[in-house]
């Protein structure tokens, strides 16, 4: 089973809300760092580092099927 076809299939609802979850963060922190608002390096790090990690959660959670 490739990994869209993971993804397309049924996925069991505690995945679903944590994955909905984790693309909240991963898009809030990803609009924030590209909005330009925010110039500290450190922020700009942790915003990236965020991004990043939620992101690779919400694939994670998205992938599980039943």
């Amino acid at each position: 089973m490739s990994l869209f076809d993971r993804i397309l299939s049924e996925t069991p609802r505690i995945h679903k809300i944590l994955g909905k979850i984790s693309t909240t963060i991963a898009t809030v922190s990803g609009g924030l760092l590209v909005s330009g608002h925010i110039t500290t390096k450190g922020w700009l790090v942790a915003l990236t580092v965020m991004s990043l990690a939620f992101g690779g959660q919400a694939v994670y959670h998205a992938q599980k099927t039943k």
